[in-house]
């Protein structure tokens, strides 16, 4: 029987990932970013219903076991030492998806601070065979849906420098439909101190907004309740 698209969330490792930061964080600090963004992309991922199935591959069993920690339903599975890289781990992910019958495959990257719920379900509302969410820069790929019906099984994954554009000649060249999704959450990855920067700044935009929220919640509150004495 043919399930829905299932999920796949490739990550290195939380010690020896993020390198770029390493001149402003430690590796404990890096380590502990990596968590707590691979936390929220697996959150955002299990909140959506279209989504049959989340797995997190990665070669470092600490990871797999973090994974677990966060949710029980992801399903781990080690990539071996013997078979390196980002484009070898999605092609195991989707040979993972083919043998559990699913009609796809969305992989999204675990480190996406700002992905929510509602970005992974405007990838997977769209109706092409290949759907690619570029990084805010228009060149990477964050998240990537391969639909498996017609020649979808053989889709070759292009990830590495450009690959928005090289995923988009990958699909023309096996005869499938191509679409393009951004939002602000599937757009945004963490890996410069650049990056850093603006999550600060977007952090501190997120909480001023609470703040405000907040104030005008107590106003209201207030001036209701002085109505309410007079």
């Amino acid at each position: 029987m043919t399930v829905d698209v299932v999920g796949l969330v490739p990550i290195r490792g939380f010690r020896s990932g993020k390198t770029r930061l390493a001149e402003t964080l430690s590796t404990e600090a890096r380590a502990a970013v990596s968590q707590w963004m691979l936390r929220g992309v697996i959150r955002a991922a299990l909140a959506v219903d279209d989504l049959a199935k989340l797995a997190v591959i990665s070669p470092d069993p600490s990871a797999l076991e973090f994974a677990r920690a966060v949710d029980d339903r992801v399903v781990p599975i080690l990539q071996h030492d013997d078979q390196p890289g980002l484009n070898r781990a999605v092609a195991i992910g989707r040979d993972w998806a083919l043998d559990h019958d699913a009609s796809g495959l969305l992989v999204a990257f675990g480190d996406l601070p700002l992905l929510m719920s509602a970005d992974v379900q405007t990838v997977l509302d769209d109706p092409a065979q290949v759907v690619v969410a570029p990084d805010r820069h228009g060149t990477g790929t964050n998240l990537s849906l391969v639909r498996f019906q017609g020649s979808g099984t053989e889709f070759v994954y292009q990830y590495g420098p450009g690959s928005a554009r090289r995923h988009e000649r990958e699909a023309a060249r096996s005869g499938l439909t191509f679409g393009r999704v951004s939002t602000v959450g599937t757009g945004f990855d963490l890996d410069t101190l650049d990056d850093l920067q603006i999550l600060q700044n977007e952090r501190c935009e997120v909480l001023r907004f609470a703040e405000l929220r907040h104030d005008s919640t107590s106003a209201v509150a207030s001036s209701s309740a002085a109505r309410e004495r007079s």
